[in-house]
């Protein structure tokens, strides 16, 4: 929910620059970025923008979240390492050595970076406004992917 909710703010703030300055609009364009903002085209997973909310609403980027996150569940196999955000800044030294581990490079060459993790901002969200259906099926993504992390 959180990620949902900083991509909504995300967003929100390039529409606010577009508003502004359409320069930066063209150069994201230009350059590829089509994540937020006015030249906003999300990547449609298994079809789910033929029923979502708009993008206006946090309701929308829920969904985004959930279809980007069930496609990796869905896509994932033996060689797939999911991270747990949460779980590496609770012990980044030792979840950085066995992410290290899982990918074949040098323990040091992660664990150096250890100092650098820092838990995830929370956003503000008013959860009142999404369907109860929406936050269930979030949380078990959630869930999901949390209990098929290998680190």
């Amino acid at each position: 929910m959180q990620q949902a909710a900083s991509m909504y703010r995300q967003h929100e703030r390039f529409l606010e620059i577009h508003e502004q300055d359409d320069f930066v609009r063209e150069y994201m364009e230009a350059i590829g970025h089509h994540e937020f903002g006015k030249g906003l085209r999300p990547v449609n997973f298994d079809d789910w923008l033929e029923t979502a909310s708009e993008p206006h609403q946090l309701a929308f980027w829920v969904e985004y979240w959930i279809a980007a996150y069930q496609h990796i569940l869905r896509q994932a196999d033996n060689s797939t390492v999911l991270v747990s955000y949460a779980r590496l800044t609770e012990e980044p030294a030792e979840s950085l050595a066995r992410l290290a581990e899982a990918l074949g490079l040098p323990t040091t060459a992660l664990t150096a970076q250890a100092e650098q993790l820092r838990p995830p901002r929370t956003h503000s969200m008013n959860r009142a406004e999404l369907p109860d259906a929406l936050l269930r099926e979030a949380t078990e993504t959630y869930q999901a992917l949390d209990q098929n992390a290998n680190l």
